[in-house]
């Protein structure tokens, strides 16, 4: 998959420009990125691609040394799952983020 980054979002598209996969964040005044929505096109559900997106979203914050953060259900349950491999780059109020989906009409 062709991963972009931009501000606050983390992304690959379709050939026609329609939105495959896509994690968003935000950076507190604090310094720490704050996940706060994940989504993979209904096509590509159960193929691993929202835990690739992961993947790349926290190696990504690992190379640029920023610390995160998860509301976003779905990323706060990877993130707790592979907490050992990314626990250079988990805030230190990880455990007590709260969790809720960002609903913007792109849920299914």
């Amino acid at each position: 998959m062709d991963w972009k980054f931009e501000n606050g979002r983390i992304f690959a598209n379709a050939e026609d420009q329609s939105t495959l996969a896509e994690l968003t964040y935000r950076v507190r005044e604090d310094g720490i990125a704050v996940i706060d929505h994940t989504f993979v096109s209904s096509s590509l559900r159960g193929q691993g691609v929202a835990g690739e997106l992961m993947k790349i979203a926290s190696e990504y914050f690992r190379k640029h040394n920023i610390k995160i953060a998860a509301t976003c259900s779905y990323a706060h349950a990877w993130l707790e799952r592979h907490s050992q491999t990314y626990a250079d780059i988990l805030s230190t109020a990880f455990e007590d983020e709260a969790t809720a989906c960002k609903l913007d009409g792109r849920h299914e």
